[in-house]
């Protein structure tokens, strides 16, 4: 294993990932550290962020917003993958408030292309139908 030598002397620590892997049927992980530039102040990546998409709602959308996130983590798991591939908070708070009517009208929402919107519009469509997450799948 490589080590820096004191690599955080004269800098401030971003951000820690770990990433899971396989090299020929082994399982491996590496772990990324980012750091500030040389007297670099930084302010935490999260702090105050985490509920940002909550701004985005209205006391009505919280139930739409639980529902589609409901959705989208279960998906997520069936797929083995991050559920914020799928859409991250911002972007259901932004449907569940905006409850939009068409493909298109969900593609105008920030993050969302045409491939997200063809791949899940099925699912939104009927839940805006009046279904419910168990009415349909993406």
């Amino acid at each position: 294993m490589v080590m820096p030598s004191d690599p955080a002397s004269d800098h401030d620590c971003l951000e820690i990932r770990e990433h899971f892997f396989r090299v020929d049927g082994r399982p491996r992980m590496a772990i990324t550290l980012l750091y500030s530039a040389e007297g670099q102040t930084v302010r935490p990546r999260f702090e105050g962020d985490r509920q940002s998409y909550k701004k985005h709602l209205a006391e009505k959308d919280y139930a739409l917003f639980h529902t589609l996130k409901e959705w989208r983590n279960t998906l997520a798991k069936s797929r083995g993958i991050p559920p914020y591939i799928i859409f991250d908070n911002t972007q259901l708070a932004n449907i569940a408030a905006q409850r939009p009517g068409s493909k298109a009208s969900l593609q105008r929402i920030d993050g969302i292309g045409a491939k997200k919107a063809d791949e899940y519009w099925p699912f939104l469509e009927k839940l805006f139908d009046g279904g419910g997450p168990g009415d349909a799948s993406a």
